[in-house]
């Protein structure tokens, strides 16, 4: 089982991952209706930024779902 340090590393490790992505992308640069044009390192990056985000949260679900937690477990989100 992981201890709370672990599970705070793997989520800091999530929001790092997703900050560097946004910064990738200059989500909050780009005025609306401007076309942005990434290099292919960028988009490279950013695809590696997304995939390392996707592993952790998916360490921190199995880790859930071993400790009685999971889907079942969640609260019910409210419709958008």
């Amino acid at each position: 089982m992981p201890t709370p340090h672990e599970t705070t590393t793997e989520v800091v490790n999530v929001l790092d991952c997703l900050s560097a992505l946004s910064a990738d992308l200059n989500c909050k640069c780009a005025a609306p209706g401007e076309e942005l044009v990434l290099s292919s390192t960028q988009v490279k990056e950013a695809c590696a930024a997304i995939d390392e985000a996707v592993d952790s949260l998916k360490r921190l679900l199995i880790v859930s779902v071993a400790e009685g937690g999971g889907p079942q477990s969640a609260p019910p989100t409210s419709p958008q």
